[in-house]
């Protein structure tokens, strides 16, 4: 899946240019290797592909919960 192979190469670019195995801790800040950008157009396609068959109740719930989900993804990634 050419998708998933794209958000796999930038993580990887992400790891190598800036964590790489020899400096896995650093010191703060975290330096972002653009996943938001790698992974921001496939969570926007998902919730319009829901948009077109959930009801907007439904579908509000969904948003909610994705993005406490990625935001703690993120968080402990981060850490």
């Amino acid at each position: 899946m050419p998708v998933v192979s794209s958000i796999h190469a930038i993580h990887m670019s992400h790891h190598r240019e800036h964590y790489p195995v020899s400096r896995l801790l650093r010191k703060a800040p975290y330096i972002s290797g653009g996943g938001a950008r790698a992974f921001a157009p496939l969570v926007l396609a998902a919730m319009a592909g829901l948009f077109l068959v959930l009801p907007v109740r439904i579908l509000v719930v969904i948003a909610l919960e994705a993005a406490a989900f990625i935001m703690a993804s993120d968080y402990l990634h981060t850490q």
